[in-house]
């Protein structure tokens, strides 16, 4: 049976995010709860320390929350668990002692929390970890997957990325828009890129249908919110990798106007690095 993991805070935004997390596999799916404390149960906060409800954290709290959201069809395949310290320490401790094959993060609707969450939280787990990252954006829910568009750049050469969107599509049979954002006239990935994923699946046939489209644009994220909204896309698919520093440094940008500006999930799916995904492993 396959887990993924979801780090979540006491939140309504995070109660979407679990309940997105159970629609988006309805069947065969452990879902690893997982919530950081910022300081050890039953402990004293520090002098001076100014406790919110939020912060004072109880086993019977986070019991009591999940309970709220819980159908009974899952209370056999959700796991509670609490730890204290960092929350991303503690996520990258999690995934090395268990074999997931995503994790469902939210985001937060406060820009300021946002930039806080998704720029040193979420990013720098995305290109940090050898699994996809999925963003949930508040109010987003789940209703079936009926368009994905997956912004296309020269990491469609990499094979493994090619893989896991065929293997993770086989479940849905959505219709994906592999969508390049063309910035340099001389750009030939509408030739180049096209022929690599037109070959793929004519060796790899798959049940679902797919299209390679090509905007020229000079801002990124823009033009890929914009092809989501023509599209009516139900997720946006993105690599995330680690590149030289002026590089990261727009594709961190990008990402981050993407988080605050996108209606629907984002799936960065972590395919430049040389480990495979687990999920990718568990599905050959």
């Amino acid at each position: 049976m396959s887990k993924i993991l979801v780090p979540f805070d006491l939140t309504a935004i995070c109660k979407n995010v679990i309940q997105y997390a159970m629609d988006l596999h309805p069947t065969g799916t452990t879902i690893d709860l997982l919530h950081v404390a910022k300081y050890k149960l039953g402990e004293r906060p520090s002098e001076g320390y100014q406790e919110t409800s939020k912060e004072a954290v109880t086993l019977d709290k986070v019991g009591s929350f999940v309970d709220e959201i819980l159908y009974s069809k899952w209370a056999q395949r959700i796991n509670v668990l609490v730890e204290t310290g960092n929350i991303l320490d503690s996520i990258y401790l999690q995934l090395e002692k268990e074999h997931y094959e995503m994790v469902i993060m939210g985001t937060k609707e406060n820009h300021t929390l946002l930039d806080r969450w998704f720029g040193t939280h979420a990013y720098n787990l995305s290109v940090n970890v050898d699994v996809p990252v999925l963003l949930i954006p508040p109010n987003a829910h789940f209703d079936g997957l009926q368009r994905i568009v997956v912004a296309s750049d020269a990491h469609i050469k990499n094979e493994r990325l090619l893989d896991f969107i065929r293997t993770w599509n086989t479940t849905y049979k959505t219709h994906i828009q592999f969508c390049h954002v063309q910035q340099d006239p001389s750009d030939q990935f509408e030739q180049e890129g096209g022929k690599i994923i037109e070959s793929y699946f004519e060796k790899n046939p798959v049940e679902f249908s797919f299209e390679i489209s090509v905007m020229a644009e000079d801002d990124i994220a823009s033009a890929l919110l914009k092809r989501t909204d023509e599209e009516q896309a139900d997720l946006l698919m993105l690599v995330s990798q680690k590149h030289a520093p002026l590089a990261d440094l727009i594709l961190k940008s990008t990402s981050k106007e993407l988080a605050v500006r996108s209606m629907i999930p984002l799936l960065f799916l972590p395919f430049a690095k040389t480990k495979r995904s687990p999920l990718a492993e568990v599905n050959d």
